[in-house]
């Protein structure tokens, strides 16, 4: 009975393990809002700016507690190996002549001393802009991410497009890779019947192994592609995938939403947002230079206790302890620099204008980066429709020339240039796809309107 369950055991434990290590090369499938959703989450960029957030509210209630009560400790211990002697004049003992002095010490061989202090800032102008800083800086990490989050689903658009075009140009070399070797049984069976020359069947062998390197060539392109789609997502880059949705069907999702019709304000552009994120820091840092001429006053309250003895019996209950308290302001006022602060204010003004110019000219690239978009768009949709219909007219010629060839009122030089026509044709039907997905993702970036997962 044991032995039974053991083998049971065994058995089971062998599945669940096989089980486990299928399910681990199972590909992951993706559509492209899914790939935008788990890039968004996983990406290393998104990983960055996720921290630089943290960061920020960190450095922001690191400001602030600047001007929350600050309590401090002290504790000092002393023992003096050999006694500090300080001079005495001798006449204040008996005998001792007037001008003489005498070697004495005025302090036992161990002192201990404890204290805290409470300490509040009570006015500094410079802290008051600081928190401003750092409100701005936790809105420029906000903004930081939100651009990274631009820039992460233009580059999952073109990964996810460059991916399918590996991949469905593979299987278009593959269907071209059938028709070719089907033409050559053909044509070498005509050889061999006496029906045709030679020299077009070795010609159409050229050609097939031709394609055939180009298909292997194609499968190397698909990995690379796979490896930089992972990559983009945030995965390992071996980790198995499958695109569940096609090329022809992303650029029609892509010709079919109105982006040209989206309104579009330039002030909530994030590029211009960014930019005034900039100026407002420049602004604060020129207000922080000028408030270093005023003055500050915090306040302080301190307690301690002191002990005295040439023994450590510190901790003893007949040692005496003496207490002090203090309560106090601190009042500074900055008088002369040597004329620092009005060189490090006219810097700060430099850059506020710099600042200043770096905004206006974000604005007219926002506008030209928009123009230069909804025309590439536009180009992309008109160059789709053109190689569309090419690739329709090839088709018709590869396949008519084909049907002369066998029929021998054709050579092999005229059904080679129509096949390479047609290639031609499909390839650049296949990077018009490719480009009107792409076009899109870039007018979505211009317009701060992009693909939402």
């Amino acid at each position: 009975m044991k032995k039974q369950l053991f083998i049971c055991f065994c058995l089971i434990t062998h599945g669940l393990l096989f089980a486990q290590h299928r399910g681990d090369t199972i590909p992951v499938s993706f559509s492209l809002k899914a790939a935008l959703q788990y890039a968004l989450a996983h990406s290393y960029a998104i990983r960055d700016a996720t921290c630089e957030i943290q960061k920020a509210r960190k450095k922001k209630w690191e400001s602030t507690s600047i001007g929350l009560p600050q309590i401090g400790a002290e504790l000092d211990y002393k023992n003096f190996l050999k006694k500090p002697l300080q001079p005495t004049p001798a006449e204040f003992f008996p005998g001792g002549k007037k001008g003489d002095y005498e070697m004495l010490p005025f302090t036992t061989a161990q002192n201990l001393s404890a204290s805290a202090t409470l300490s509040q800032l009570l006015f500094n102008s410079s802290y008051l802009i600081g928190l401003q800083s750092a409100k701005t800086y936790l809105l420029i990490s906000k903004n930081t991410r939100e651009k990274t989050e631009q820039r992460i689903r233009e580059s999952v658009v073109n990964a996810y497009g460059n991916a399918l075009l590996a991949e469905e140009m593979i299987q278009i070399l593959k269907e071209n890779l059938s028709v070719l070797q089907q033409s050559f049984r053909e044509a070498d069976a005509a050889v061999k019947n006496g029906l045709m020359e030679i020299e077009n069947a070795e010609q159409l062998a050229i050609n097939l192994h031709s394609m055939e390197n180009q298909l292997r060539s194609a499968r190397r392109q698909e990995k690379i592609a796979y490896e930089r789609f992972n990559m983009t997502l945030g995965r390992d880059i071996e980790s198995p995938v499958h695109l569940s949705q096609k090329m022809e069907q992303l650029a029609a999702e892509s010709m079919n939403d109105n982006i040209l019709q989206e309104p579009f304000s330039i002030s909530r552009h994030i590029d211009h947002r960014i930019a005034e994120n900039d100026k407002a820091a420049r602004t604060l840092q020129l207000k922080h230079e000028k408030s270093q001429s005023l003055p500050s006053l915090s306040a302080f309250l301190s307690y301690g206790q002191n002990a005295y003895s040439d023994s450590f019996s510190f901790f003893e209950n007949r040692q005496k302890w003496f207490g002090s308290a203090l309560l106090g302001v601190d009042l500074h006022i900055p008088i002369f620099s040597s004329l620092g602060r009005k060189a490090r204010i006219q810097a700060a003004k430099v850059d506020l204008k710099i600042a200043e110019n770096h905004l206006a000219q974000t604005e007219q690239h926002i506008l030209l980066n928009l123009q230069s978009a909804k025309s590439n768009y536009r180009f992309a949709l008109d160059q789709y429709q053109t190689t569309k219909q090419n690739l329709s007219l090839a088709e018709h010629v590869e396949k008519k020339e084909r049907t002369k060839f066998f029929e021998g009122i054709s050579t092999s030089q005229e059904l080679n240039s129509a096949q390479r026509q047609l290639y031609q044709a499909q390839r650049k039907y296949l990077q018009s796809l490719l480009e009107v997905i792409n076009a899109r993702a870039k007018l979505g970036s211009a317009l701060d309107v992009p693909i939402k997962p």
